[in-house]
């Protein structure tokens, strides 16, 4: 039987000079993977929010020692349930990844969630992947150069954001932003809030994109 030979290509839309250019796709699991991660966004930067008779629905709270957790309030005395609610989540966590693979993984984990929407930032702002690639390496200037910038400015907002909102479940949200505004803010506070800023930006937008060598190119089968 004569074998089919493999003949190496790269493909322009993902690879150029080592680096990847993520191109987004449609079909039904992206489809189902956006329904998924939708919600979870708006329930992130919008629970924190929610109050009950002028308490926050969600917080846990070093400072005065009390977790509100769904309108109920709890103190460190409680610790205990609160860690098998953590063990439970966890054991279930475990369970799905084991019955159903990289469901987690691809459908609501923090990480390829943000990552997707940097993503989206980066395809709103300098185009598709197909035509990132081409122009990469090309001089940098003119309305790239006010593409390129306004993508990391969407990128820094949408870091600092979720660093803001992170935070707003251990500070209450508004008590956070009158700080801030009024640059009363403590060292720590906003040292936290850039540090999470900052990891999120790198993360979810650069260091995505970095590989300790240029990545293999992809093996077509032709007959």
């Amino acid at each position: 039987m004569e074998k089919i030979p493999a003949v190496e290509e790269f493909t322009p839309t993902q690879i150029h000079d080592g680096k990847l250019h993520v191109r987004l796709v449609n079909g039904r699991f992206q489809n189902l993977r956006r329904l998924a991660s939708w919600p979870l966004i708006a329930l992130f930067f919008g629970l924190v929010w929610v109050q009950v008779d002028g308490q926050p629905w969600l917080l846990f709270s070093f400072e005065e020692r009390r977790i509100l957790l769904f309108g109920n309030a709890l103190s460190w005395r409680d610790l205990s349930l609160l860690a098998g609610l953590l063990i439970a989540g966890a054991g279930l966590l475990f369970f799905l990844a084991v019955a159903w693979g990289r469901v987690w993984c691809g459908f609501a984990c923090p990480q390829s969630i943000w990552t997707w929407l940097f993503i989206r930032i980066e395809d709103l702002t300098e185009g598709r992947a197909d035509k990132r690639a081409r122009q990469e390496g090309a001089p940098l200037g003119g309305w790239r150069l006010l593409s390129r910038f306004g993508k990391h400015l969407l990128w820094l907002l949408l870091a600092l954001a979720t660093a803001v909102t992170f935070t707003g479940y251990f500070i209450p949200i508004r008590e956070l932003l009158s700080d801030a505004v009024q640059l009363q803010m403590s060292a720590s506070v906003a040292g936290w809030l850039l540090i999470m800023a900052a990891l999120t930006y790198l993360n979810a937008g650069l260091v995505r994109e970095k590989s300790a060598c240029t990545p293999a190119p992809t093996r077509v089968s032709r007959a």
